[in-house]
């Protein structure tokens, strides 16, 4: 009889004081689970200690966020198959990557906050590592291409001088110099965008500034705790997380194989954004138009149609068209379909409903029609959409293993 293979045992380096390092670690664990139950060594850490192996620690592979060239020296020098989930590359230690894809997050915000129908716009950082330029710029360029401007503010160098008197005092007046209404994203990566984004929100409040009504806060990260105990609860993007979690797993049970792994990095894209009260606001100015699109925001999942939308306001459904067109540059029609598809999106990517479920609860109705506006506006299947952010490693050019 032959004796069982014994488990991997992997390390998995991330700080599991943030959302984005539970639901990696949990990514990372269900895929262990799944394929011979690995053994995993993870430990409780905060970002104000940076993980590291302990001593004589033997193992068959690593998943980390390598987030400093020391770090990335420490972690080649085990000679251990190695996946790194930090978006920072390092040129002499080219660990295979599975991240977020920064530029499709940036953009992501960028749509989200003119979605809103402001017109002014503000990019709000703590630190500002190289890799972030990516998502900075993203979200910049999206909006200067609409025609409008955004602004930046760069913190200090850490957290800790980002919380000093005069740091605060500076945020402070960055606001008040701000058009209004502004939509500001604050940062990217777990902790910091949270800290961006509190910290806006705290120092709008002791200028006299209304969250969303003057300023619309919208984080690049979320936390399922950190952003909902935020006064008011703070708007943020799903970075997919426990996906990535997943893929990274999967590239490293391929590298312990000795399979090839894909060329370049990994990139998975944010599944959309979960809306709070920071950002549920309607910046128009006609009132009734601002009506007809909560009425919509609120009730597209059921089904509405744009006579629907007619009834809550005093127009014509012409004239209510005409409004529309005018503001949004897409009639009411269109803007029920908009929202339904951001919500389809979000359920196909972190939910494991069918198709035709995702249809009822997003409010298409059929798995028929929602296929039919997948082909249209996104030029694929709502499952093939669901594949691609999900499996990206299956559709990656392959390196072999050196």
């Amino acid at each position: 009889m032959t004796a069982s293979k014994t488990p991997p045992r992997v390390a998995l380096l991330v700080e599991t004081s943030t959302g984005w390092g539970r639901r990696l670690a949990r990514g990372v664990y269900d895929y262990g689970n799944q394929n011979g139950r690995w053994q995993l060594w993870i430990e409780a850490l905060g970002p104000d200690r940076p993980p590291r192996l302990p001593r004589g620690w033997r193992g068959d592979g690593i998943i980390a966020r390598v987030s400093s060239r020391s770090m990335a020296r420490h972690l080649h020098a085990t000679g251990l198959p190695t996946v790194n989930v930090s978006g920072r590359r390092f040129a002499s230690f080219p660990f295979p990557q599975v991240t977020t894809d920064l530029e499709a997050a940036g953009r992501l915000s960028a749509d989200f906050l003119m979605d809103l129908g402001l017109r002014h716009f503000a990019y709000h950082i703590v630190q500002s590592p190289i890799h972030m330029k990516r998502h900075r710029r993203a979200f910049a360029d999206a909006v200067e291409a609409a025609g409008f401007r955004c602004d930046l503010y760069r913190s200090p160098g850490d957290a800790l001088e980002a919380e000093s008197s005069s740091e605060r005092a500076e945020l402070r007046r960055w606001l008040g110099r701000l058009s209004k209404p502004v939509g500001i994203l604050c940062g990217h990566g777990s902790q910091l965008a949270i800290h961006s984004g509190r910290w806006v929100i705290d120092a709008c409040r002791n200028v006299g500034l209304h969250v969303p009504e003057d300023v619309a806060v919208l984080s690049g990260d979320d936390d399922d705790l950190l952003s909902e105990v935020c006064h008011p609860p703070m708007s943020g993007v799903a970075v997919a997380s426990e996906h990535i979690g997943q893929q990274a797993a999967a590239m490293l049970h391929r590298l312990m194989s000795g399979k090839p792994t894909p060329e370049g990095p990994v990139l998975l894209k944010p599944s959309g954004v979960i809306p709070r009260q920071s950002t549920d606001v309607v910046s128009v100015d006609d009132p009734h138009l601002a009506t007809a699109i909560r009425f919509i925001r609120d009730h597209a999942h059921e089904q509405i149609q744009v006579m629907d939308v007619v009834k809550v306001v005093p127009l014509s459904r012409r004239s209510l068209e005409y409004r529309f067109v005018q503001a949004l540059d897409r009639t009411p029609g269109a803007e029920i379909r908009r929202v339904r598809l951001a919500r389809a999106k979000r359920l196909l990517a972190d939910s494991d409903f069918t198709v035709g479920a995702v249809a009822t609860a997003a409010g298409f109705g059929s798995a028929e029609y929602l296929s039919q506006v997948f082909r249209t506006d996104v030029g694929v299947t709502p499952s093939c959409f669901r594949s691609e952010m999900r499996s990206p490693i299956a559709q990656a050019p392959r390196r072999p293993r050196r």
